[in-house]
This record gives C-alpha cells, structure tokens and sequence, in this order.
C-alpha cells in the first residue's frame, strides 16, 4: 500500500463493484482472433508466451518491462519483474522480436520526475501524478513511473534500441531514449 495505495492505482479509483462484464484470460484469448497486436507486458512475463504462440509471433509486438544490465538491483540481485518468472521472461527473449525496457531504461535520468507533475484534471495526469507523490515517498530526489516510460515505446517511439547481453548470455533490444522526453507533456496521449 505504501507504494501502490490500497486499491493497487494509487487510491484513484472508488470502493465500489463494476457494471462492466468480466471474462476469464482463458475465455478472452479463445475468442481473441489472430490480428497484429502490440503487448505490453508491465509485470512478469507470465502469461505472454502463451498469447503469442495462439497469435502466431510474427503478429505480436512485444514490450517487456524487466530485467537490468547495469543498474543496481531491487529484489535479490536482479530485477523484480525478471525475477518473477525467469523462464517465460528468457522465452520472450528467445522467441519473440522483443524490446526490453529495462531498470537501466526507466532509471534514465531524463526520466526523472522529482517535483515535476502533469497538468490538468485527466484521469491520466491524476494517476500519473499520483504515482510521482508515490515515487518522491520512497525516494524524494527521483521519482521514475516505469510503467508509464515502458508504453511510452508504443505511444509516442522516443527510443532507440540497444542489443545487450546479460549476465546469463541472452541477447536482446534494450529500449534507449532517443533525446530528452517530455514525459509530461500528455496532450498527445491516447487516454
């Protein structure tokens, strides 16, 4: 709760139940017809291999968020997401045309939000500047949403590509930034 808020959002969303209707990930992806699709995955690579092998890997494009080369570690000696689920993750690597946004991406120093916050009232710059609160609480001199850096790829294409080895010999497109991103100018923002 001390770094997601109790509702997992930062506390924007009401207690209160959805009137929109639930499918399960199994009914979901049976009825998910082969199309292009860009994948985001934000947490461990869990359940990512399996949408791609029922797509087919050349319609799938894949971000990763996880894993480091150089960065200093946040949960025992690797990235959190990486450590998660380290097979499907390294299958990713081996059978996807990945990019990777890595600790070492989102920890850019162009990417630093301390003291900065979106402007106006969008649902968008409520969440993002309430995971910059959240962000400046654990650390006051840097404040790095990862989320929002990694699907910056498939919004706005402010990066460049690096291929990397890590330290268990998997090669793979590391996410660079290109220049210096306004991460907070949202205007341009699907929401």
């Amino acid at each position: 709760p001390s770094i997601h808020g109790f509702d997992g959002m930062g506390d924007l969303f009401e207690c209160a139940l959805s009137g929109l209707p639930i499918s399960t990930y199994s009914v979901w992806l049976e009825n998910f017809e082969p199309q292009n699709v860009d994948i985001a995955s934000l947490g461990p690579a869990t359940l990512v291999p399996k949408v791609v092998k029922h797509l087919g890997s050349s319609n799938c494009n894949v971000l990763l968020m996880g894993h480091l080369i150089k960065s200093v570690p946040n949960f025992k000696g690797e990235e959190f997401n990486f450590v998660l689920d380290i097979p499907n993750f390294e299958w990713c690597l081996k059978n996807t045309d990945c990019v990777v946004a890595t600790l070492d991406t989102c920890r850019a120093d162009t990417f630093n939000l301390a003291g900065k916050f979106a402007k106006g009232d969008s649902i968008f710059a409520k969440l993002l500047n309430t995971s910059i609160q959240f962000a400046q609480a654990r650390h006051l001199d840097n404040a790095f949403v990862y989320d929002y850096i990694a699907v910056r790829y498939f919004v706005n294409k402010e990066f460049n590509t690096e291929c990397v080895v890590d330290k268990r010999g998997n090669a793979f497109n590391q996410l660079i930034p290109k220049s210096s991103i306004d991460l907070l100018d949202i205007s341009k923002h699907r929401t």
